[in-house]
């Protein structure tokens, strides 16, 4: 491929992007910060599509930047590599970043920290459920604490349904006494739902004498009947 021009900052399909052109000024591959859960992630997007990726071996040697992120190696949004990378390409490295009122930062900012660095580690270790439901559940806390997170007694659930599959082996983690703490602040912040209406609006029950009664208030003769139908009844 031929080699591209330095990038400049677009907003494309909501995203800010870094789009690197061609000599004609034609845009062919776009790097975005588009977060996986609550981990920092470089993207390379095709410009002419919302969430395609372009072939990666094509450009690569196009420009250096290309080339030099290829080989960047980071694991958070603090890591100086990964921000001063961003702020080379233009970007804004906190872009999408989690964040959290001041009363919930130091334990929202170390589930992310710590969620990003178990990512890393389990991408270099097997496979385990307990690593793999622990990461699942820093993110659904992560998901759940932010600015803007669903605080529902469904989220919550969810939370907890995911904290009872590995309860056992959390018992002797590091990270347990953290995972605590961010229950007790979840706990504390969960929406209760609005009760449901009654379909056809509140039943209300008149208790007292409902006044005379009429042939005016008898349609089609149904109480007469039901009322003969019960003397009827008293009397044999």
């Amino acid at each position: 491929m031929e080699p591209l021009c330095d990038p400049v900052v677009e907003e494309r399909y909501g995203r800010q992007v870094a789009a690197f052109k061609n000599a004609a000024g034609e845009p062919v591959c776009d790097i975005a910060v588009i977060p996986y859960q609550c981990i920092p992630i470089l993207v390379h997007l095709d410009s002419a599509s919302v969430n395609k990726t372009v072939p990666w071996p094509s450009v690569r040697e196009a420009h250096p930047l290309l080339s030099e992120m290829d080989r960047l190696r980071y694991h958070h949004w603090d890591c100086e590599p990964y921000r001063d990378f961003c702020q080379r390409l233009g970007l804004d490295p906190d872009r999408n970043r989690p964040t959290f009122d001041p009363a919930l930062a130091a334990v929202g900012e170390t589930l992310v920290l710590r969620a990003c660095i178990i990512h890393q580690e389990q991408r270099e270790a097997p496979w385990t459920f307990f690593g793999s439901s622990k990461t699942s559940l820093l993110h659904k806390l992560v998901a759940f604490l932010r600015v803007g997170g669903d605080r529902s007694l469904a989220a919550y659930d969810r939370i907890q349904s995911t904290l009872a599959e590995i309860r056992d082996d959390l018992a002797s983690d590091p990270d347990r006494l953290l995972i605590t703490r961010a229950m007790v602040e979840a706990g504390r912040l969960v929406v209760e739902p609005e009760p449901e209406p009654e379909p056809h609006g509140p039943v209300v029950l008149v208790i007292g004498d409902p006044g005379p009664f009429t042939a005016e208030r008898d349609e089609g003769g149904f109480l007469s009947r039901l009322v003969a139908h019960i003397r009827r009844q008293r009397w044999h």
